[in-house]
């Protein structure tokens, strides 16, 4: 007798689930190509820490030897191999021996780009930069300045020796340069400011700007900002950017954050009130009762007596005690006539006579004959 092989139902699910997986694997491998995707994780340590950074790349894919500092140090050790100096720090409390070092290697043909940082003072004649002062060069706030206007009319165009194709730049034009002196080989700008000029000095060059941001990492492939860069540093091999030494002054931040402080303060002393506010315990009720009979009683005690003499008495007293004072500020007032009295009343306490003639009339017996007057004698003892 022959043994009969039977399969299970769950051997013919787990062959039938097996072949579909391997199928489907087959076909995912053989029509499925890998693909290398790059992932943008966004600046680097070094480029976060160097605002220059795309620019000296930039600088060293054009054949250029680049590099940047955070300090004056390298005016130490001597600039004669550096072909172009790129200055964004101030210049200010820069010592004499660094600033003579400077003038000697522009003398022999070296070239410096200068940001102008500090604004020139026309009540002191200065800027405090030194180097700007003896070029003649001056920065000016530009009040007309609206960021309203056009960025295509913002754009300083400029072309320059040798080729014949146009450079557009995009300067903020919250600042302007002035040349002083007249003595500036090459001013640039647009409409609304000049935003870069150039000096001859010695053999050397200066080139003074009003923005550097123009060549930071988030610029300066913006426009022709990498061509103006490599236009400037012209046939130089090496260039050297001096940068973030420039710090904001104690006025400014303040400025910029008085605001912030205030909003806090009020928000504050609103959260105090607002805590303060809320009640605390059972929920006490106002005896509102006692307080309307008591104001009653008040406003009843006061109108009563108003119409009983109809407030003569109090208008006689108010007028006794203004006598009395009227005796010993007016000399000999009692032996005065009335029309004199209320001329020499007048001149003392300034106020019109006719208004005056009031008090030597007879009352009306009227409420508003009777706050005229009492309004009156009290002017008139607050003038004595």
């Amino acid at each position: 007798m022959k043994n009969k092989i039977s399969i299970s139902p769950a051997t013919w699910v787990i062959a039938i689930v097996s072949l579909i997986i391997g199928g489907y694997s087959y076909w995912f491998y053989t029509h499925f190509d890998k693909v290398v995707k790059e992932i943008d994780l966004g600046p680097t340590k070094e480029v976060k820490a160097n605002p220059f950074f795309a620019a000296e790349k930039f600088l060293e894919k054009s054949d250029k030897v680049a590099s940047s500092q955070r300090n004056f140090s390298v005016l130490d050790s001597g600039i004669e191999n550096q072909d172009t100096l790129i200055i964004e720090s101030t210049r200010v409390g820069l010592s004499e021996n660094k600033r003579n070092t400077v003038k000697d290697w522009l003398n022999n043909g070296g070239h410096i780009i200068l940001l102008a940082t500090e604004i020139y003072d026309d009540d002191l004649g200065t800027s405090r930069d030194s180097l700007l002062d003896e070029l003649g060069v001056r920065l000016y706030e530009n009040p007309e300045y609206s960021w309203s206007y056009d960025e295509e009319e913002q754009l300083t165009r400029v072309t320059f020796q040798g080729t014949d194709k146009v450079t557009a730049v995009n300067f903020r034009q919250n600042y302007y340069l002035q040349d002083s002196k007249g003595e500036a080989t090459f001013i640039g700008g647009n409409d609304y400011s000049d935003s870069f000029a150039q000096y001859q000095v010695g053999e050397g060059m200066v080139t003074v700007v009003t923005d550097m941001s123009v060549w930071k990492n988030y610029s300066i492939d913006e426009h022709d900002h990498a061509m103006f860069l490599y236009q400037l540093v012209g046939g130089g091999r090496t260039v050297m950017f001096l940068y973030n030494t420039v710090q904001p002054s104690l006025w400014s931040t303040m400025k910029e954050l008085i605001p912030k402080v205030i909003i806090s303060f009020i928000v504050l002393i609103a959260g105090l009130l607002f805590s303060a506010s809320w009640r605390k315990g059972a929920p006490r009720k106002d005896d509102e009762r006692v307080q309307r009979e008591l104001m009653q009683h008040i406003e009843a005690a006061g109108e009563f007596n108003y119409r009983n003499d109809a407030g003569l008495s109090l208008l006689n007293k108010l007028s006794e005690a203004l006598e009395i004072r009227l005796r010993k500020s007016i000399h000999q007032y009692s032996t005065l006539s009335d029309a004199k009295k209320i001329e020499k009343l007048s001149h003392l306490v300034g106020i019109d006579k006719k208004k005056l003639e009031l008090l030597w009339q007879p009352p009306e017996q009227t409420q508003e004959d009777f706050l005229e007057r009492v309004v009156l004698i009290q002017n008139i003892k607050r003038q004595l």
